[in-house]
């Protein structure tokens, strides 16, 4: 059943509404919608640094409302999102 959910390809639309909370940090509300999938993915990000470091911490909320497998799915989502997030943390490393 769950990999109905898991395609190669999900449009995905992220909304992110970012501000400064003080000098030098910055939140983020966001909220992710996957297309074909019966969840919510939402969340917090605070990002904060100076001139030598910088730290980007997330917070997520998944929800899934389907009756028996919701909590497999939100599960699901929340694994392959933190997999996905250390990846990029990887890749941004690399890059510096």
């Amino acid at each position: 059943m769950l990999a109905s959910f898991h395609k190669e390809w999900n449009e995905v639309r992220q909304e992110e509404h970012w501000f400064l909370k003080s000098e030098g940090e910055w939140h983020c509300e966001f909220r992710v919608r996957i297309e074909g999938v019966p969840a919510k993915i939402q969340g917090m990000m605070r990002l904060q640094g100076d001139s030598l470091s910088c730290t980007n911490q997330v917070n997520l909320i998944v929800r899934c409302d389907v009756p028996l497998l919701g909590k497999k799915i939100a599960r699901f989502l929340a694994d392959d999102s933190h997999a996905k997030i250390e990846r990029e943390y990887q890749t941004t490393r690399q890059l510096l």
